[in-house]
């Protein structure tokens, strides 16, 4: 992303990943204990991931 000249959209992208993760957590936790805070690490991860792969393709996709 900072190669792009992206930098703006990982602190957005950070923003949704910390909201996922805390809409999550509580259910899981009390659910699953120290799996749920797993799934949940994983969850967060997976949105982060996800959501700089698709700024990524999109701006491969605006550049050709």
């Amino acid at each position: 992303m900072t190669v792009m000249r992206k930098q703006q959209y990982i602190l957005y992208i950070y923003i949704v990943a910390l909201v996922v993760s805390q809409v999550c957590i509580q259910f899981l936790i009390t659910r699953f204990g120290f799996v749920g805070a797993s799934i949940d690490y994983l969850i967060g991860m997976l949105c982060i991931t996800m959501f700089m792969f698709i700024v990524f393709v999109h701006n491969l996709h605006n550049k050709s």
